[in-house]
């Protein structure tokens, strides 16, 4: 075997037969490093801020609208939104390399978005609106051609459905919501290395990291506190929603196994298939547990640092509200704590020698 560092052209030619690269065409090493660089040029905290100052001043730019009476109407509304929406979209297909005009094209997009749903709104009513925003969103994810704007467009899409829901007071409408959102996501990253070959990684990494971000927010309500909850919305139970997310990080984990083949090692599959079940049964009333943890078993494997870090995030978000909303008194949640620790100790010695034993009969083989 050769020390020779392979060319990215002969990893490609090796994956290509695969399935794992998708290409109708050979790829020239211009489009190659038009990639590269575009990765480089604009990483994703960069486009992150850039979403926040575009909402920013979209903000301002409708303040300054509705405060000069320029429209009165809400028919004028949406025919001003939908040009000004309309204009984002040319201006980036036209200008969308120079960032300045990217930016603009951002924030107009957002202002002709968020006067077309205002005007329908008034027109209508929230629902009316809220429809009106899921097409919108939907629209704009195949016209305009911007990351950031399409990972927008996917959560006001995730949001504008959750309104409609709660408007309509759909029966278990979030319970579904957030399963579908996490079925999708979770099948997304499975496969992304297919899903996102050739011109669809524009499509379909923004797609996914806006449904895993949508299905934190949705779960957002759980953490709150019981009483304030149901005043709000009346009683809600959560519990089918944390059994059918464990069921999906069950399978999940099902598969990680499976592509390592370590299903052979019966304590270790064990092992993790008795905690997941144990954990789904301790919180069964905070679904974003099992779901933060969802996200981290995913961001793990697929070896992505922002997956990992937007589910640890969450996760001490959740584990928090947990912790807070327990119905015991003080001096137990310490007791709680200490036992939760000592058990996670135990649990690591216990996993530790579980690996020492595999490797060591892997070894003796």
């Amino acid at each position: 075997m050769s020390g020779r560092m392979m060319t990215i052209r002969e990893v490609l030619e090796q994956m290509r037969p695969e399935g794992t690269f998708e290409v109708d065409r050979a790829v020239t090493p211009e489009e190659l490093a038009s990639v590269f660089t575009e990765d480089r040029q604009a990483p994703w905290f960069v486009r992150g801020l850039v979403a926040i100052s575009a909402w920013i001043a979209s903000l301002m730019f409708l303040v300054f609208i509705y405060g000069t009476n320029i429209i009165s109407s809400s028919e004028g509304a949406i025919a001003f939104g939908a040009v000004l929406t309309a204009g984002a979209v040319l201006l980036r297909h036209g200008q969308g390399k120079v960032p300045f005009f990217a930016q603009l094209a951002l924030a107009l997009s957002l202002s002709g978005q968020a006067l077309v749903v205002f005007g329908i709104g008034d027109k209508t009513h929230f629902a009316g609106a809220a429809l009106g925003a899921i097409g919108l969103s939907v629209a704009l994810i195949i016209l305009y051609p911007d990351k950031t704007h399409r990972f927008l467009s996917t959560l006001i899409a995730v949001g504008a459905t959750w309104a409609f829901v709660y408007d309509r007071h759909v029966p278990y409408g979030t319970h579904v919501l957030v399963i579908g959102c996490a079925a999708v996501a979770g099948h997304v990253w499975n496969y992304e290395s297919s899903l996102a070959a050739g011109k669809r990684e524009k499509f379909i990494r923004p797609l996914a990291y806006g449904l895993i971000v949508g299905l934190f927010f949705l779960l957002m309500p759980t953490t709150a506190p019981p009483h304030i909850w149901t005043t709000v919305r009346g009683p809600q139970t959560w519990f089918p929603v944390t059994l059918v997310l464990a069921v999906l990080l069950l399978l999940l984990e099902y598969h990680i196994l499976l592509f390592h083949q370590a299903l052979k090692k019966m304590r270790l599959a064990a092992l993790v298939f008795l905690g997941t079940l144990v954990l789904a049964l301790a919180s069964l009333k905070a679904p974003g547990i099992i779901a933060a943890l969802f996200v981290l078993t995913l961001g793990f494997h697929r070896g992505n640092k922002i997956l990992v870090g937007l589910a640890l995030a969450f996760l001490a978000v959740f584990l928090s509200a947990y912790y807070y909303n327990l119905d015991i008194t003080l001096i137990n949640k310490s007791y709680t704590l200490l036992a939760v620790g000592a058990a996670l100790l135990v649990l690591r010695f216990f996993w530790t020698n579980v690996l020492d034993i595999n490797e060591k009969e892997a070894s003796h083989e």
